[in-house]
């Protein structure tokens, strides 16, 4: 089994890759809530905003466990 494969399985591991190429800080996590998943992103997102606690985010949302494992 790969070392790497529990980190890279967690589900917020795509946004964080993403943020540490990109040399973002602030909010990053995942939400998981089936067909309603890019809503919930973006209304967090927006919600983050309103706040105050960032000047922007990028949101959006898929839910689908892609992994070799799951696909098999």
């Amino acid at each position: 089994m790969n070392p790497f494969c529990v980190p890279f399985a967690i589900t917020n591991m795509g946004s964080a890759i993403i943020a540490m190429d990109l040399g973002w800080m602030g909010p990053n996590y995942s939400i998981s809530t089936a067909c309603a998943t890019s809503n919930y992103c973006i209304l967090n997102a927006a919600n983050h905003i309103i706040r105050g606690e960032t000047d922007m985010m990028l949101s959006g949302g898929s839910d689908s466990a892609i992994i070799p494992i799951s696909i098999k």
